[in-house]
């Protein structure tokens, strides 16, 4: 089983997966997969084509149906609820090369990817934890 996780924090994860399984149809691209984020760390997920990266990226974001596990977003359950619910509590995505605007810089698409976050104010923040918006950040340990 898979697992990339920083630091034990606890409580304190910003974005927890616990057993996460998705895929396409009913072949699952990725298994079992534990993660957690704290408030203010950057995590890279690397892997070679096909590995999973991107299926892991769209199950967060509710894009790609999780058949097991759970996802939480500062101790707020993400589970069935819609990509666009998952936007708002504080989750963005700006694609690699497809999807995005061609007119505009690679500065403009990051910030397009975090449009709804700029408007979140610290009363709201993530979640409505009412914590000011921070990225996930910082390195994870990843093992087998």
């Amino acid at each position: 089983m898979p697992t990339c996780s920083a630091e034990s924090r606890g409580a304190d994860a910003l974005l927890r997966l616990s057993g996460v399984t998705a895929g396409y149809g009913r072949a699952p691209i990725i298994h079992d997969i534990e993660l957690t984020v704290g408030p203010g760390e950057i995590v890279c997920v690397v892997g070679p084509n096909g590995a999973g990266k991107t299926t892991l990226l769209k199950a967060i974001l509710g894009m790609v149906r999780t058949s097991a596990g759970s996802i939480s977003l500062a101790g707020r359950p993400l589970d069935g609820l819609p990509t666009h619910q998952r936007a708002r509590r504080g989750i963005g995505y700006v694609p690699q090369v497809r999807d995005v605007f061609e007119t505009l810089t690679v500065r403009e698409n990051l910030e397009m990817g975090g449009y709804t976050l700029a408007r979140a104010t610290p009363r709201s923040g993530p979640c409505g934890t009412g914590q000011p918006v921070t990225s996930a950040a910082a390195s994870a340990r990843c093992s087998r």
